[in-house]
């Protein structure tokens, strides 16, 4: 096992495999299937699932949390590959590797949002938000736009009229910051987190950032409308939870 090629594999943290919860992943560990599929089964059929990168590693996490590890292989165990995945016969498990480093040069940061999610408010805020502390978000974010043009801080408006805040916002947001908050309705509030929180991590000194912080309190923010920055207070609604699934889960690549 000297000339082996490098691949890798997502686990659960236990460091169990997603497809059969048994077969366990340990630094040091040779592991084997005796009896694999023949290689014109392609590349999902009978033996151990590894990815040619870290980042197709990530992607075919089952779930949150995940373990990484770094796997060696030898090229007459492969039995079958595709652009996304190589079956192999038999691997040697090498290491573990830290979970930011998948991704890239603001990992931690991605790791950090991430493990915040959960205490998100999500569309449910406080009866009566901090006036100040949304200010500060808003300023903070639209001052990091004056390097891009912008024109810098304007007054904010707490809006509470789904209809007003939901026209203007037609109109006069931002793509970025509509996008991280327009698809995160009901249940689906999870996969607006993954969005928002990849697109603050990985843009060093994103301006976008201070606007996670409103989806943190519940809030909603819109963008400047005239001479002002609306954000909108959902109303509460009572609402039964996601059956399987946390926020977590569902910002999992």
């Amino acid at each position: 096992m000297n000339a082996l090629m490098r691949g890798w594999k997502s686990t659960r943290a236990d460091g169990t495999a997603w497809h059969d919860s048994t077969t366990l992943y340990t630094v040091g560990e040779t592991l084997s299937v005796a009896a694999c599929d023949p290689p014109d089964t392609g590349a999902c059929g009978r033996g151990l699932h590894i990815a040619p990168t870290l980042a197709l590693a990530l992607s075919q996490a089952g779930g949150w949390p995940v373990k990484l590890f770094e796997v060696g292989v030898a090229a007459s165990d492969i039995i079958a590959r595709d652009h996304e995945k190589w079956r192999v016969r038999a691997l040697r498990v090498r290491r573990e590797v830290p979970l930011a480093r998948a991704f890239g040069p603001r990992g931690e940061d991605v790791v950090e949002l991430i493990d915040r999610l959960p205490t998100f408010r999500w569309f449910e805020p406080a009866e009566k938000p901090d006036l100040e502390l949304v200010e500060a978000h808003v300023t903070a974010h639209l001052l990091a736009l004056e390097t891009y043009g912008n024109v810098g801080p304007v007054p904010v408006r707490l809006d509470r009229s789904w209809s007003a805040a939901g026209s203007a916002a037609g109109s006069a947001v931002g793509s970025a910051a509509w996008s991280a908050a327009g698809s995160a309705a009901g249940s689906a509030a999870g996969s607006a987190a993954g969005s928002a929180a990849w697109r603050a991590a990985w843009s060093a000194g994103d301006p976008f950032a201070p606007l996670l912080e409103l989806f943190a309190l519940g809030l909603w923010p819109v963008g400047v409308v005239g001479d002002k920055f609306v954000v909108h207070v959902p109303a509460i609604v009572a609402r039964a939870p996601a059956v399987g699934v946390t926020a977590v889960q569902a910002v999992a690549l």
